[in-house]
């Protein structure tokens, strides 16, 4: 009981910490205001419940709530500076806001003119204007802490793309998983979480058959300049129709990698993000032995909400690196691995070694993978040797050494939050982890999220992806025959 109090306000005081303005900056007393160019707007339609009426009707729906005149995050509207003034308290550099851009042109198009007085028409590319005002305490010239007040302005152009290819190829992972996150979040405090896994589900499916049609219109374009000498558009360079069309030979991907967006530069990892998204407690329906309480809920909701998009990102699917042992390893042998145990293996035996009866007994003098796992719960490198020694809760003997670059990327990684991750260290030898109430494999499992089966019986990320390969080919079947007709 000791040992789980002391833990608890260990956290507490890391909380604590982080919100110290001595330890990081924070901005206090902050306004925020955004301007636009013409034809583009904030989309600032509130969020309506849906079941607003029988036994529905009476309850609470915080829904309304979740979206400050368009703003999403950790911010108010001014209640007398008009739609594009926003009071956000205090933040600090992983505070993050997001919003929904419109274009409100009845043509549907961006004017990239404008009437100046005396001049005419002016070109305007579209962008928008944010001013930040905030008071920050920083140290003077004697050593004396003191607040001053600041004003940021950022001007940035946004850029509109023409067609769905062209649109796809900008895509931001990350910056996606905040979007979605955001919306799936919204949508679970009116419609249920069981709701919001099958509309979540549609969309993906909806996204996957556009992104396929997108090619197919693409590859037509791409013969149709070809056929007239014209020059390759941007987006040609990005298009590969072997690994994006079923009835290309010549790619390297199956069918349903190619149905699941495989093949395309951004959209590739969007099936694993919105499984992530699903997965991820703030939002998984409670089943079995996942049955989180209230709090424990509302909390990854909250702390999911306000965290910028790297850190979302790493939260529902953690960085996974191999590395080697030694003082000589500079930069991981393989940068991603899949969140599997079968895939993590498969990489692992690539560069296991081979000891014999000859080899030294000195586990340092042999260069072991391990991996270096990156998330906001935790930063940890693990002994791979653990792989085989799974139901053991005794430690490996032999001790390997890391270079002082892993080391030092560690630290760098569990700083990178707003509260530091804690460290765990499975290298052999002694441990800093307390082996009687984890095992090494026990922290490994909990990272594999392709392995974690859904609340609906779905036993892991491939059966999933397999059923919406399989959904996303019958739409297109479907809409061919149609076509046909």
């Amino acid at each position: 009981e000791n040992d789980k109090f002391e833990g608890a306000l260990d956290a507490l005081l890391a909380e604590a910490k982080a919100r110290s303005p001595w330890v990081r900056p924070v901005a206090f007393g902050t306004m925020f205001r955004l301007r636009l160019t013409p034809t583009l707007g904030m989309d600032r339609t509130p969020f309506e419940p849906l079941s607003s009426l029988g036994d529905d009707a009476n309850r609470p729906k915080p829904v309304r709530f979740y979206r400050s005149k368009g703003m999403l995050g950790p911010v108010s509207s001014s209640p007398d500076g008009g739609d594009d003034l926003w009071i956000a308290g205090s933040c600090d550099d992983t505070t993050t806001y997001s919003f929904d851009l419109d274009i409100t042109s009845n043509s549907g198009h961006v004017i990239g003119t404008v009437f100046v007085e005396g001049r005419g028409e002016v070109n305007l590319s579209p962008g928008m204007q944010s001013c930040f005002a905030y008071t920050s305490i920083i140290k003077n010239e004697d050593g004396q802490y003191v607040t001053v007040r600041r004003l940021r302005v950022l001007t940035t152009n946004v850029k509109v793309a023409a067609d769905t290819e062209t649109l796809t190829n900008s895509l931001d992972a990350e910056a996606l998983a905040v979007v979605l996150f955001h919306k799936l979040n919204a949508a679970s405090m009116d419609e249920g979480l069981l709701e919001v896994r099958e509309a979540t589900q549609t969309w993906l499916i909806s996204t996957l058959l556009c992104a396929y049609r997108s090619a197919e219109l693409h590859e037509v374009r791409r013969k149709m300049r070809a056929s007239r000498g014209l020059s390759p558009c941007e987006s040609d360079s990005l298009f590969f129709a072997n690994e994006r069309l079923l009835d290309r030979q010549g790619g390297q991907l199956s069918d349903r990698e190619k149905l699941l967006a495989r093949g395309h530069n951004r959209l590739c990892s969007l099936p694993l993000l919105t499984y992530a998204l699903i997965q991820c407690d703030a939002l998984r329906p409670g089943k079995g032995t996942f049955r989180p309480t209230i709090d424990a809920r509302c909390a990854a909701s909250s702390n999911l909400s306000a965290m910028p998009p790297a850190s979302l990102a790493r939260g529902i699917a953690p960085r996974i690196e191999v590395w080697l042992s030694g003082d000589d390893c500079r930069e991981p042998v393989v940068d991603s691995v899949n969140m599997n145990m079968e895939a993590l293996r498969q990489v692992i035996m690539e560069y296991q070694p081979v000891r014999d009866e000859q080899s030294s007994p000195d586990a340092s003098d042999i260069s072991f993978p391990v991996l270096f796992v990156d998330s906001p719960r935790l930063v940890m490198v693990f002994d791979c040797r653990y792989l085989d020694n799974s139901q053991s809760l005794v430690p490996i003997r032999e001790k390997i050494k890391i270079s002082d670059t892993l080391l030092s990327l560690v630290e760098i990684a569990a700083q990178s939050y707003r509260v530091p991750a804690p460290i765990y260290y499975f290298l052999g030898g002694s441990s800093n982890a307390n082996f009687n109430e984890v095992t090494p494999i026990s922290l490994l499992h909990d990272i594999l999220l392709e392995d974690s089966g859904t609340s609906d019986g779905v036993s892991d990320y491939h059966a999933w992806t397999a059923k919406i390969a399989e959904e996303v080919l019958e739409e297109i079947d479907a809409e061919s025959k149609d076509s046909s007709r």
